[in-house]
């Protein structure tokens, strides 16, 4: 027996089902090949009239750029000579001769003319005449002022000598008095004597005629009477001798008093001298003190006459014109033979070059260094002969804008770039500005100076000066196609998370030209519409497309 597994091999037939299944695929295959396109075409026309009815717009989105620290600053300005004059002259003439022209380098102190002063000669001539004069009348007064010092000492001798005889005279008059004190009391002595005598030779007389009357009476001796009568005379002579010496005292105490009359006389009389003295003192001061007066009188005429001579030699001295500082001449304005007036106008139309060194008017920078320099560019200012300017050293006026104040301060270098020399660039230094802004153009007046040792730069060339300057920090850029202007302010159009469209109002710093500098009102992860469509409105649905590269960089 066998089993089924044992059974021989047999080949199967195509099944008619599975051969219809094959042809119904491949049917359906060839009809989805004719109909796919159609319905692609049929969905793209139902797409596209749905979008008709409700558009969705596909944008370009970037990102906000974060600024550098720092960035450059172009402004432009006129470059002016550091230093620029006029040469004017100091003395009035004939100009004699010129020695520099336009162009030329002239060194500070170098004679740039000469100008002839016939006028000033004469003055120097007569300035030195009185001068002369001055000293004579000053030594004059000199040797007056001697004569009365002498006078002066004179009469105080004279006075002292009145002073000496006053004193000597009143010592005498004391000494007189003392004399006469003296023989007053000699003579009361002498009468007291007298006196005395006298009543001696009385009671002698009367003694003596008693013994008298005696003698006739026998009572006495005769010899007694004639010693009574002897002492009696004897009592007589000596009152006779005292009443001399009493007259001879009494005429000495007149005489003596006459002497005190007289020296008192002369004390009076010396008194008066000294007064005569004292007068004559006080004069002889006064002389001297107007001969002092008259002496500084005659040396302010010698000072005064001295410095007019000093100022007439200084004068003529300017009979050289010369160079104020080193630099080169610009303009000549004066040719040989021309009438110089001192500090006025010369009497010639001589005008060569310019004294327009690129200066600025009023020395203020020109708005945007459009309009710079005040003075003709065909001759020197009314009256000067030559203009110097020095311009080895130049400067330029730049108009710093508000926002970039704060960068520009003393000793900033900067780069001064002049179109003609682009392949040049000079390095500068910011030395001072005005500290104050323009209101009316919001900007900082500021000086650039630049070193012109090789000479390249002249003054009236247009320059631009380029500055770093710091730029406020979260400060981004982005390109000036994001910008949207209209009548809220300056805006950017954003994609919100929703996918819709946002206006953001923004605030707009400087320019760089294809890239703005934005100070708030968005951040890096916005995503910002480049180049938005016109009528753009908010919350309008939008699809963007990836961030593309775009150069944001300043």
């Amino acid at each position: 027996m066998r089993s089924d597994g044992d059974k021989p091999h047999q080949h199967k037939q195509p099944h008619p089902v599975r051969n219809a299944i094959i042809i119904v695929i491949a049917l359906v295959v060839l009809l989805l090949i004719g109909i796919l396109p159609r319905i692609k075409t049929t969905s793209d026309n139902n797409a596209a009239a749905k979008f008709a009815s409700n558009p969705t717009l596909n944008v370009q989105t970037i990102h906000a750029k974060p600024a550098p620290p720092t960035t450059s600053l172009d402004l432009p300005g006129n470059i002016e000579a550091i230093r620029q004059t006029s040469v004017n002259a100091r003395a009035t003439g004939y100009l004699k001769q010129w020695f520099v022209d336009i162009g030329d380098h002239v060194t500070q102190g170098q004679v740039m003319a000469t100008i002839e002063t016939p006028d000033m000669d004469q003055e120097l001539l007569q300035a030195r005449s009185q001068l002369a004069g001055s000293k004579a009348a000053e030594a004059q007064a000199q040797a007056g002022l001697v004569g009365m010092i002498g006078n002066l000492a004179q009469a105080e001798q004279d006075q002292a000598k009145a002073d000496a005889s006053i004193a000597q005279a009143v010592q005498q008059v004391a000494q007189q008095k003392a004399d006469v004190a003296q023989a007053q009391q000699a003579q009361a002595q002498q009468e007291a004597n007298l006196a005395q005598a006298e009543a001696s030779r009385d009671l002698a007389k009367v003694t003596a005629q008693r013994y008298e009357n005696l003698v006739g009476q026998k009572a006495i001796a005769q010899q007694t009477a004639d010693q009574e009568e002897v002492a009696y005379k004897t009592a007589e002579a000596n009152v006779q001798a005292l009443q001399a010496s009493v007259g001879a005292s009494k005429a000495n105490v007149a005489a003596i008093q006459a002497g005190v009359s007289a020296a008192q006389s002369n004390v009076t009389a010396y008194r008066d001298a000294l007064l005569a003295a004292k007068a004559g003192v006080d004069t002889a001061r006064a002389n001297v003190s107007s001969s002092r007066s008259n002496v500084m009188a005659a040396q302010a005429n010698t000072a005064s006459s001295a410095e007019n001579l000093t100022r007439t030699q200084v004068l003529t001295q300017f009979q050289n014109v010369t160079a104020p500082f080193s630099g080169i001449v610009t303009a000549r304005n004066v040719d040989n033979g021309d009438l110089i007036n001192a500090g006025g106008s010369s009497g010639s139309t001589q005008n060569t070059g310019s004294n327009a060194a690129g200066t600025s008017a009023s020395g203020t920078a020109a708005s945007g260094g459009a309009t710079s320099g005040s003075g003709s560019t065909g001759g020197a200012a009314s009256g000067s002969l030559f203009s110097i300017a020095q311009v080895d050293n130049l400067r330029i006026y730049i108009n710093v804008p508000q926002e970039d104040v704060d960068s520009i301060k003393a000793g900033v270098p900067a780069t001064v770039v002049v179109k003609e020399l682009s392949s040049r660039k000079f390095p500068g230094t910011i030395v001072r500005d005005a500290e104050a802004i323009d209101p009316s153009t919001r900007t900082l007046v500021a000086e650039v100076d630049v070193k012109n040792q090789n000479g390249l730069l002249r003054p009236g060339m247009f320059a631009d000066v380029q500055l770093s300057v710091a730029q406020p920090g979260g400060t981004l850029l982005i390109p000036d196609s994001a910008l949207i202007s209209n009548g809220q302010g300056t805006q950017v159009a954003t994609v919100t998370p929703k996918k819709t469209v946002h206006l953001t109002n923004v605030v707009v710093g400087r320019d760089f030209g294809q890239v703005m500098q934005i100070l708030g009102g968005i951040s890096g992860k916005d995503k910002i519409i480049d180049n938005s469509p016109d009528g753009l409105k908010e919350g309008e649905k939008v699809v963007a497309t990836p961030e593309k590269v775009k150069k944001t960089a300043s």
